[in-house]
């Protein structure tokens, strides 16, 4: 694969840096939160009639290879790596790439294909499934990652979704977009859900989904196609995370690799419990590219969305650096995150609050 050249576009990017102050307002930075519940009017409890979401499968992960060969000229890259947004009142609106965006993404390399060389394993859980319950909802940062409720014509679905500000959460597009269906009428964010009846936090609405406009625009029908774009930002009608906390995030180009936790929702566990994987990330070429990395955390549907982050006891900071979007089949299957590189960390930033 070729290697990347956005940190030669890197320029004027706001980079996080470490920072787990409980009032931190800058994009990028963590936030323990107050440790008191959220004030504001709750929709009370959360649905139980929902599905997982189904994860995306990569049946032949070549496909990735065609991905970004053209070459982009300014006008492409601004319509591609910009942003469709659903409102609340159900407006959709297309937003253009900025003119950082645009410097960060021009002379990037071509995504290609992760292809992990050694150590694959299944996506699937294995005999052996190493995955641990979360029980307390009183600790950080588990109060800042949340089940995500999406209404679809067909049915509800939900996915696990992180605070990053106050009012923001990241998860997966293909969570609140469909490309059969197109936008959900309703999203609603439940905080440090432990089961059925533990939903400590309340139900909390949207105000402004946000997805990238090439997840839309560049599918064909091939969800292949798109994944490297399978990124979604929501904006809640209340500051939540003022109260909970919220994880930092990115830029991942500072790193080799790193110790990954993923805290999620998966759907062949009880209804509305949150489970703990954690495994190492390499960001090695045979692993990473660009847009998109390799992971084997131990995931299902329903886990769609949720934050790869790295925990630096040091600064005591949180930090995301990839979102668990997808699946590779075969003797050899393993997963795919969207990397938190340099112009999708300007991206989220810029739908921060």
């Amino acid at each position: 694969m070729r290697r990347s050249k956005l940190m030669a576009w890197a320029v004027g990017l706001p980079l996080a840096v470490f920072s787990s102050a409980a009032f931190a307002q800058t994009p990028g930075e963590a936030s323990s939160g107050t440790g008191e519940s959220p004030r504001g009017i709750s929709t009370g409890t959360p649905p139980t009639d929902f599905t997982p979401r189904a994860v995306p499968v990569i049946e032949d992960p070549s496909v990735l290879d065609q991905i970004g060969r053209e070459i982009l000229d300014e006008e492409a890259t601004r319509e591609r790596f910009g942003a469709t947004a659903l409102s609340r009142d159900g407006t959709v609106t297309t937003i253009e790439a900025s003119d950082e965006m645009v410097r960060a993404i021009l002379g990037a390399g071509a995504p290609g294909a992760p292809q992990p060389q050694d150590d694959a394993r299944s996506r699937f859980v294995g005999p052996q499934d190493l995955r641990q319950q979360v029980r307390d909802p009183g600790s950080y940062p588990v109060t800042a990652v949340g089940l995500l409720y999406s209404t679809f014509a067909d049915g509800g679905s939900s996915c696990s979704a992180t605070l990053i500000g106050p009012s923001t959460v990241i998860t997966a597009a293909h969570c609140i977009y469909d490309h059969a269906e197109g936008w959900p009428s309703n999203i609603e964010y439940v905080p440090a859900m432990m089961d059925e009846a533990t939903h400590p936090y309340g139900v909390w609405e949207f105000d402004t989904a946000y997805v990238l406009n090439s997840y839309i625009t560049r599918y064909r029908g091939v969800y292949g196609e798109v994944v490297p774009y399978d990124l979604a930002v929501v904006t809640l009608l209340t500051p939540v995370g003022d109260e909970l906390g919220w994880l930092g995030f990115g830029p991942s180009e500072e790193i080799q690799g790193f110790d990954a936790t993923i805290l999620s929702y998966p759907g062949d566990k009880p209804f509305g419990t949150m489970w703990h994987s954690n495994c190492d990330v390499s960001l090695a070429p045979e692993y990473a590219d660009d847009l998109i990395f390799v992971h084997f955390c131990q995931t299902y549907a329903g886990s769609s969305g949720g934050s790869l982050f790295a925990h630096y006891p040091s600064q005591d900071e949180h930090r995301i650096y990839g979102i668990n979007v997808a699946e590779v089949q075969g003797d050899d299957g393993y997963n795919i995150a969207v990397r938190m590189n340099l112009p999708y960390f300007q991206w989220v930033v810029e739908r921060w609050k």
